[in-house]
């Protein structure tokens, strides 16, 4: 099965950054020693697309379950990824950061789409001070 990824010029997403400081980008703040945290996905490029990542502990590994809504079309695989040395901010602005941990794609269904990645690290190990937000890209992947 040969995969497609194509780019649009008008490319959009949908992100959530955590600060170095173990605060959200929103107005909760990331507890400390919890073992679950949720950050909201806000909209890019004007593309009315949002959702949540949630981040919770299991055995030792990170779940990251994804949920979003407003997307275009359905039956589409959007990329997602956890960036790291960047901002959303910094991702809007065409400088995102390098890929840290790949995510899941999120598939389109009635304008909405979820996944659930298991990551090899600990919410611990991302409050390190390192800038990270997560991304759902217009990026899409297609198989034929």
């Amino acid at each position: 099965m040969e995969e497609l990824r194509a780019r649009n010029k008008d490319d959009w997403g949908v992100a959530g950054h955590w600060a170095t400081d173990g605060a959200s980008s929103g107005d909760s703040a990331w507890a400390q020693g919890s073992d679950s945290q949720t950050l909201e996905l806000t909209s890019s490029r004007d593309s009315g697309v949002s959702g949540t990542a949630t981040l919770t502990e299991v055995g030792g590994q990170l779940q990251v379950q994804l949920n979003v809504q407003g997307l275009p079309e359905d039956g589409v695989e959007h990329i997602a990824h956890i960036h790291t040395d960047a901002t959303c901010a910094d991702d809007r602005a065409d400088q995102g950061g390098p890929v840290e941990f790949p995510l899941e794609d999120v598939v389109a269904q009635g304008n909405a789409g979820s996944s659930t990645t298991t990551l090899d690290t600990t919410l611990s190990d991302l409050s390190d001070g390192t800038e990270r937000y997560v991304n759902v890209h217009a990026e899409i992947l297609r198989r034929r």
